[in-house]
């Protein structure tokens, strides 16, 4: 046994390289004196051969780089001489891969275990180094550490966890609360608004019938009046047929029955009807009221939320061409030389709001090129930059356009087509993030466009969106 070890250990010394010591890694020879190194260590030993040349780190025979040759047979020697030196020594899976000796020592610098081989290798000399076992409880005691670390973290969040579910159902039951409290009123509104139709309803029956009833008085009384006038106006056609001394004996008397009958008639007249109509208006102030608070909110959030929106340089793709107030954007003639970050649109022509919201009612308006083809409407913060993007909903972008044709769009998924009664020259987009709603608008004429319901945010920041997709198209953000 003790031949075999020798002979073992005379294959390992010729297996192993001159200057590291180990196991050959890629074995070259010299073809000037013969001599084998690895070839990463040669080409660290000799730094400027390619102007010099090197001497042998052996013999100190001179050489240049084309005097090397790869050594495949050695390469397979040192294979044998790793398996050989394995099954002496019946590996446990607890030797070093590249010398085959116990793994006793513990490199604090790389964290791994180490032999004793490599300890005096140039990969971990200077390093500091720890028995095993020694290695072992240092790091045991970290780790436990650690783990009591760990423990009490996971202790905040079990605490945080309950106390998170018991704010949620505090918070679910004054949501409960306050829905309750809200069908109460509107219950009660449609009760008292019910009973004050009814009453108005009967208020108007009433007027109606004593319209017909004047209506009818006024008839009758007309139509006595042309009777009685008929029976004058035959009577003086035949006076006047009489002879001058009979038709002058009652002129008195008949001229006297002629005023009588051209004597005004008390009669409702057109304007005495309409200020009974009139009065029963005024009857009506809660409906008034109701009318107008109804009235006022449409209008509430355009009044109170107006934004100053700016578009984002930083997200413009590299073909559009911003104004110096950045409030102004159109398709360029060229494609500018901007970085490519990841927050720049590369592949669509878009830009972003610089502000975005995550919370509250906003609006705010945008000029638009009644001949151009373009979009404007809202995104997610986190829409999709490189490639080409979807504009629809599903990826995160609500939006209304127009497109080749002049026909307008809802980017719904798929397409909506828009029937307007005459082109957009100003659009105003209201957002109401709680409520999940996007509308927009004919900001000339406050008609109603489209509105995208239920719209998914996911408590996601959103931001003003434009789309440029022709030469003559342009948008402009008005103040």
């Amino acid at each position: 046994m003790a031949v075999a070890g020798s002979a073992l250990q005379g294959l390992r010394e010729e297996a192993s390289c001159p200057i590291c010591l180990d196991y050959f890694k890629e074995p070259v020879m010299l073809i000037s004196c013969g001599h084998n190194f690895c070839q990463g260590c040669l080409a660290g030993y000799c730094q400027d051969w390619e102007a010099a040349g090197c001497c042998c780190p052996q013999c100190r025979e001179p050489f240049l780089q084309q005097h090397l040759r790869p050594n495949g047979q050695l390469a397979s020697l040192v294979d044998v001489a790793r398996r050989l030196s394995l099954e002496t020594r019946g590996g446990t899976g607890r030797e070093c891969q590249k010398h085959l000796e116990p793994l006793k020592l513990f490199c604090k610098e790389d964290q791994a275990l180490i032999c004793l081989v490599c300890r005096e290798s140039r990969d971990h000399r200077g390093h500091t180094v720890l028995p095993t076992e020694e290695a072992a409880q240092e790091y045991k005691d970290h780790v436990q550490s650690q783990l009591d670390n760990l423990r009490k973290q996971r202790e905040k969040t079990v605490v945080s966890k309950w106390r998170g579910k018991q704010e949620s159902q505090s918070l679910l039951k004054q949501t409960k609360t306050e829905r309750q409290k809200l069908m109460t009123e509107f219950k009660n509104m449609r009760l008292l608004l019910e009973e004050k139709e009814y009453v108005l309803l009967a208020s108007l029956d009433e007027l109606d019938k004593r319209i017909m009833k004047r209506r009818d008085e006024q008839d009758a009384r007309l139509s006595e009046e042309c009777s009685s006038l008929d029976k004058l106006v035959q009577e003086m056609e035949e006076k006047c047929q009489q002879p001058a001394w009979e038709f002058l004996q009652d002129i008195k008397t008949l001229l006297q029955r002629y005023e009588a009958g051209m004597l005004p008639k008390s009669v409702a007249s057109p304007s005495e009807l309409k200020q009974q109509i009139k009065e029963f208006s005024d009857m009506n102030p809660v409906l008034q009221c109701i009318m107008k608070q109804f009235k006022d909110s449409l209008h509430t959030e355009h009044l109170l939320c107006k934004e100053n929106v700016t578009l984002d340089l930083g997200t413009a793709h590299p073909g559009l061409s911003l104004s110096k107030d950045q409030r102004s954007v159109r398709l360029g003639t060229t494609q500018q030389d901007l970085p490519s970050t990841p927050e720049r649109f590369d592949t669509c022509f878009c830009v972003l709001g610089q502000s975005g919201f995550s919370s509250g009612s906003h609006w705010w308006e945008v000029e638009v090129d009644e001949r151009g083809v373009w979009a404007v409407g809202i995104a997610r913060i986190s829409v999709e930059r490189k490639g080409q993007v979807g504009f629809h909903p599903e990826e995160g972008i609500w939006a209304v356009g127009q497109f080749l044709g002049g026909h307008y769009l809802a980017l719904t998924s798929p397409k909506h087509l828009l029937l307007l009664n005459k082109k957009l020259r100003k659009i105003r987009v209201s957002l109401d993030y709680e409520m999940g709603q996007v509308t927009f608008l004919d900001a000339d004429t406050e008609a109603r466009i489209f509105t995208f319901t239920q719209a998914l945010f996911n408590g996601e920041r959103v931001l003003p969106w434009f789309w440029v997709g022709g030469l003559a198209s342009q948008l402009r953000l008005s103040l």
